[in-house]
């Protein structure tokens, strides 16, 4: 080492010594913590650390019983010989080859075992080696502290190439590294046990930049299962076995030990908890009855959790994929000479806090019906879309604590309110909103015939079909019209059951939903016609059914809604006994002047006529009732034509006028003149 190394190291030790915290203990009031113990089957294990593997299980070494463990989160165990007898196993982790890499103490060797129990050792350059503790680097290797042979840290690559480099520093008589980890700035921290009892920095080309002090009279996790971790604060936690307390290191070299309440604890492994705390295990004297494990926060408060077996000591401990507290428990020498407990992995199940929160809501219309293909714009600590499903429902998943804003939008609409926000979200909420449509046009069709009520032993009914298309609800009414314009008063059940009686019906349906309207039959016959309006994508069909008086069904035609238009034609079909009939329905403010015309199959006119028809009028005839001197038989044309827009259909009827069916109109534009 060179003279100005050696000037660093020793102003940087006598500066920190200086400033070296040594913090009171913190108490918290307990949480509850749920204890699952699961016996090794091997009599003689005591198992050290623990760690959780890429199989979403818990990998564990024996330390006594020369094997590697499995146990899945449900308890189940597996044991693996290790080839090497007495290997005394120590260390254990996760490789990033997706394999689990352990320590042989005893037989100065690195292990590897795959998934599916297939071993590989390799053994070290000096046998004397004694390595201790495991991690994966920075560098795609995994790195291990060698406490014998003088003292080295060791590199080995997923292929098994090992590199040693020197763990002392100027003024060490020897070196005894004990437990080694990656820190979040990319480089290599060990702890010195023996003779200057310190944390280290040591680059992946094997440097030691950095050395930091610990308490004088510690010596820092030699030959025990102790770990140290990288906590959510950044900062490395680290457990000092002989001076019973747990560290804390920032990477800038600030140390701070927090001492726990039992001068014999030893605490051994520790890990960072899914409830952002840390969690230590604590060894403690092999002939203490009770042992257990602890929790620290990164603020420094501890809490301390008897676990349920007595004179266990308590060795590894990791976060499992279940976001509960695995751990090792060694049987301590009362088990070993027959009066203690067996080794045993132990589960501790912690309330865990919620971390990422989720925002969901609504989007609806005046009348709590979804709104469907809405755009939702969350915005502030994430930014990202979605857009409402069927029901008008959203949300948004997996979001951070922060602050957002979420705005809806979609075209045609405006909304209430216009944006929602959640400052410092630490919770799920809730944000839902209500549309209205923005200029929306008023959609009016007509039905140009109703049929209601008894003539003879025929029953008339008409059924009234109307479906929302459209992906937000509608609202609109549906008004009926004797011949005259007076108010038609009909009896309606609709879809659910329900009746009521009078000339005009309101509705109100969502996205998709479908409205029936079936008159009652009650009463003598009626005609008229019904007109719908509506300001949303409001489709409609009526059924005419005439019925005998027991209620079978005779005959029943389907009239599609009908625009109203100053120019149409209807099919007219007179042979074989069949003959046609019009309805006309003027659903305006003014009379129209009508002319009718009816062409031959040669399109040649052969008959005129001329009707008044008053505002918001109906009229139904036969073509020979229009035509009083036609009386042959015609395939052709009946063209309209009127000074204001009609709404028009036509029925063909048997010879019998009791079988039908209707015969839209065809809209002309321009009129066909007639020849």
């Amino acid at each position: 080492m060179t003279h100005r190394f050696q000037t660093q190291i020793r102003t940087r030790l006598s500066l920190l010594l200086t400033c070296f915290l040594l913090a009171l203990p913190l108490r918290a009031q307990q949480t509850t913590v749920a204890f699952t113990e699961y016996p090794v089957p091997s009599s003689v294990s005591s198992p050290y650390q623990i760690v959780t593997g890429p199989d979403a299980a818990l990998w564990f070494v024996e330390n006594g019983g020369n094997r590697i463990g499995r146990i899945t989160s449900a308890g189940a165990i597996t044991e693996y010989p290790v080839p090497t007898p007495n290997a005394q196993l120590n260390g254990i982790t996760a490789g990033p080859d997706g394999a689990l890499w352990f320590t042989e103490r005893g037989s100065s060797k690195i292990g590897r075992i795959t998934t599916n129990g297939v071993i590989t050792e390799y053994p070290l350059t000096n046998p004397y080696a004694a390595p201790v503790s495991i991690t994966p680097g920075p560098d795609s290797a995994l790195w291990f502290t060698e406490s014998g042979g003088g003292g080295s840290i060791g590199r080995i690559t997923t292929n098994g190439t090992i590199t040693e480099y020197p763990a002392q520093i100027p003024g060490d008589f020897s070196s005894f590294p004990g437990v080694i980890i990656a820190g979040p700035d990319g480089a290599l921290w060990f702890t010195e046990t023996v003779y200057n009892p310190s944390v280290r920095r040591m680059t992946t080309t094997g440097v030691i930049t950095a050395s930091y002090p610990a308490a004088v009279s510690s010596s820092l996790g030699l030959d025990v299962a102790g770990t140290m971790v990288v906590g959510p604060d950044g900062a490395l936690w680290f457990t000092d076995f002989f001076s019973n307390r747990i560290g804390r290191l920032t990477t800038a070299g600030a140390i701070t030990e927090y001492p726990l309440s039992s001068s014999l604890a030893g605490p051994l492994g520790i890990a960072a908890g899914p409830d952002g705390a840390l969690w230590f295990a604590e060894g403690g004297s092999p002939y203490d009855e009770t042992h257990q494990i602890g929790r620290i926060t990164t603020s420094g408060v501890i809490t301390e959790y008897a676990i349920p077996t007595k004179y266990a000591a308590v060795h590894g401990m990791t976060a499992g994929p279940d976001s509960a507290l695995w751990f090792t428990e060694d049987i301590g020498i009362l088990g070993q000479n027959g009066g203690g407990p067996t080794a045993k992995i132990g589960r501790a199940a912690i309330p865990v806090p919620q971390t990422t929160f989720t925002i969901s809501g609504r989007v609806t219309d005046s009348g709590g019906n979804g709104i469907e293909a809405a755009n939702l714009t969350l915005t502030g600590t994430v930014t990202t879309t979605t857009s409402t499903a069927q029901d008008g429902t959203y949300q948004f998943t997996n979001l951070a604590a922060g602050n957002y804003t979420i705005t809806p939008s979609r075209t045609g609409f405006t909304f209430t309110p216009a944006q929602t926000s959640f400052n410092s979200l630490n919770s799920n909420q809730t944000a839902s909103f209500s549309g209205q449509l923005t200029n929306a046009p008023v959609i009016t069709f007509h039905f140009p015939e109703i049929a209601n009520g008894t003539s003879g032993n025929i029953v008339w009914k008409t059924t009234i079909l109307l479906t929302n298309s459209a992906a937000i609800a509608a609202t609109g009414t549906i008004a009926f019209r004797h011949d005259d314009g007076s108010a038609f008063n009909l009896t309606i059940t609709d879809q659910d059951g329900q009746t009521t009686t009078g000339s005009t019906i309101m509705f109100s349906m969502g996205a998709g939903q479908v409205r029936a309207y079936v008159s009652s039959g009650a009463g003598p016959f009626d005609a008229g016609f019904a007109t719908v309006t509506t300001t949303g994508s409001v489709s409609g069909t009526a059924i005419f059914s005439e019925s005998d008086v027991a209620g079978g069904l005779i005959s029943a035609a389907g009239v599609p809604g009908a625009a109203a238009a100053p120019r149409q034609a209807v099919f007219v079909y007179t042979a074989d006994g069949y003959t046609t009939g019009i309805a006309c329905a003027n659903p305006g403010t003014t009379a129209a002047n009508i002319t009718f015309s009816l062409l031959n199959s040669a399109g040649t006119t052969i008959a005129t006529s001329t009707q008044v028809l008053g505002p918001n009028s109906h009229s139904a005839k036969f073509v020979f009732d229009i035509f009083p001197g036609f009386t042959g038989q015609l395939a052709g044309t009946l063209q309209v034509s009127s000074s204001t827009p009609l709404a028009i259909i036509a029925l063909r009827f048997d010879r019998t006028r009791t079988i039908f069916n209707t015969l839209p109109p065809v809209t002309l534009a321009p009129l066909v003149v007639p020849k």
